[in-house]
This record gives C-alpha cells, structure tokens and sequence, in this order.
C-alpha cells in the first residue's frame, strides 16, 4: 500500500513539473472558447440534454450591481464517472467560478451559471490523485488566475450551500479583527486532531494514506505541535487575499497537505496553531 501510494503521488508531481505551480492553471477568453467550442461539444449536449447553447456565454457576461472585489468558487477534479456533484445555481451577487481539469464537469458548471477554470491536470480515475489535484484550486488559490485578482475569495465544497449575499457579513468579521482568513469551526468534533484523524479511516480514500497522516502527526507533534487545538472545517475558507499572512497560510498548507495527505482538515488543523489571523465563520451560511 505504501508504494502504491508513493507512485500516486509522484505521478501527481510529474503531472506538475516541468511547469511552475503558477502556470498549472490558465483561464482567459482563448481558452475559455477553447473549451465550449471543443470537438467533444455535439456528443456533451447529447449526453446532457438539459444544456442550452444560450449556457456556454453565461461566463463572459457580467451581472449589473454585483461585488466585483469578491468571488466564490469551488472545484472538482477526475473522472466523469466519479463525479458526485451537488451544484446550486450561481448567484448574481458575486462572480462564481469552478475549477475542474474536466471538460463534462465544467459544462454542467456552465449551465449552473459558473464560469469555467481550466486546470491543465491529466484526468485521472484514481480518486486520491484527483483528490490531490482538487487541492491545488482549494489550497493555493492565489496561483490561479483569475482568483488572484480578487480581494475577497470564498471556496466552497459544492455540496455546501451559501448565501453569497452574507459574505459582505462573513467579511465584516475579518475585518473586525483583521484576520487573513475565516472557516468555520468543526460542527462535531473539537478537542484533539486525533479525532479529525480517526472520523476520516471511515472513508477508503482516506484510509489508503493512513501511513502517511500518521507519520506527519507523529512528525508534527515531535516538532512541538500541539494534538489538543482548535478544529476547523475546511469545506468553506473565506480569505482576504491583501493580507499578508494569506499566502503564507496557503503555502504553508500545501505544503503540510503533501506531507499529511489528502485529509487536508488533519493538516490544516496542524498549520493553523502557528498564525493568530484565521477568523470562524458561523456555522449557518445560508
């Protein structure tokens, strides 16, 4: 297993190198036309039905009357087959991104009103590459344009609903204590990362990479990281991307998350003790 897994994740360096993290994902009108206007389109209307052509401009149109320092955006990475997504419809309030190395997922994104970032990233079957790989946009946003350009980046799990006209409340709480970034705090869990730990060998994909997590925390805790912390929720981050503890976080964490593995809440948990500026969002987002 241990082999299988260091495979995995040096296919997934090799996906990255020769290129710059910087440059692993592009967005702009060229490519944006270049992935509804691909040769796949005739057989992707044919497979969803439900998609208009009037869909594929959603993207390159801009909504009156709407925050243009703010995005929200979220992602998914791999296989077609494997996509289990729960998408609500983009809200006028704020531009919605979603990034996805997927030219079928970012198709239905479309059609919910999203505009689309191409993550140039083999397609993989293999749930934990692609699960590393859906780290980047989650982890290191600030990498990625257009997000970069933004003073205010919300990420959200897809299967996460958000009222995107709250965010101007969630931002008043960063700035209330000019913090870099706000999450939410566990719903259940809360005292030890060990519990973080041992709520994640339920799920397979987590439980493959169980050496691996257990060598960081052992690691971590070695270099005087503390077990008993603070635990977040990684599934919504809101981030002041002018901060200055911002990208540090970010890097930081993608660092710590190809050390740990994909249970990124373990890792974060971890790096979130050596930074005074991370906020809590309220439970209730919606």
């Amino acid at each position: 297993m241990a082999a299988r897994m260091t495979k995995i994740f040096k296919d997934f360096l090799k996906a990255l190198t020769p290129k710059p993290i910087k440059a692993v994902a592009i967005i702009g009108l060229k490519t944006y036309r270049e992935i509804i206007q691909s040769q796949n389109i005739k057989r992707l209307k044919q497979q969803h039905p439900s998609i208009k052509s009037n869909a594929f401009t959603i993207g390159l149109s801009k909504q009156k009357n709407r925050r243009s320092d703010l995005a929200l955006y979220t992602t998914y990475c791999g296989a077609t087959k494997n996509k289990t997504l729960c998408l609500e419809p983009a809200q006028d309030y704020c531009e919605h991104f979603f990034a996805s190395n997927n030219e079928d997922v970012l198709l239905l994104a479309l059609q919910a009103g999203y505009t689309p970032i191409y993550l140039d990233l083999k397609v993989s079957d293999d749930p934990v590459l692609s699960a590393y790989q859906a780290k980047i946009a989650k982890a290191i946003p600030h990498t990625i344009e257009p997000l970069g350009q933004y003073d205010f980046l919300f990420y959200k799990d897809d299967k996460i609903q958000v009222d995107a006209s709250r965010i101007d409340e969630f931002i008043g709480l960063l700035q209330e204590k000019d913090s870099a970034i706000a999450l939410r705090p566990h719903p259940f869990l809360s005292g030890n990362v060990l519990y973080e730990f041992g709520e994640s060998m339920l799920q397979s994909r987590y439980k493959g990479e169980w050496d691996k997590s257990i060598a960081y925390i052992t690691q971590e805790v070695n270099n005087g990281a503390r077990l008993n912390c603070q635990m977040y929720a990684t599934g919504a981050i809101l981030r002041n991307t002018r901060h200055p503890d911002t990208v540090k976080i970010n890097e930081l964490w993608w660092q710590h998350i190809n050390r740990c593995g994909i249970e990124c809440q373990v890792s974060f948990d971890i790096i979130a003790q050596k930074f005074d500026s991370i906020a809590k969002l309220p439970l209730n987002l919606e």
